[in-house]
């Protein structure tokens, strides 16, 4: 399993729009985004990442394992914050 702690911002950048295999579902990683400027003494800038499913998809709050073809399998905390006609919508916070 890939360790999310040397993982940044600029390892999931280039991944947008490519699936994340999760459980019986696919979600696609629709952003990666930086939060703010590297705090003193840390090792990353905070970023978050927007995953998408199927509408009416849900998920509890909490460690999912994915799989990615480059990025390996990673056991992230995410959380759902939408669902609608165009989708269901996760979002996974790293500092």
């Amino acid at each position: 399993m890939t360790s999310l702690e040397t993982l940044t911002h600029a390892d999931f950048a280039p991944v947008e729009s490519q699936p994340f295999v999760l459980e019986q579902t696919t979600l696609m990683l629709e952003s990666a985004q930086l939060l703010s400027q590297i705090r003193a003494g840390a090792s990353r800038a905070p970023f978050s990442l927007l995953f998408s499913g199927p509408p009416g998809l849900r998920l509890q709050q909490g460690i999912h394992t994915m799989s990615h073809a480059s990025l390996g399998t990673l056991a992230i905390f995410i959380t759902q914050v939408g669902d609608g006609p165009n989708g269901s919508k996760f979002e996974a916070i790293f500092t």
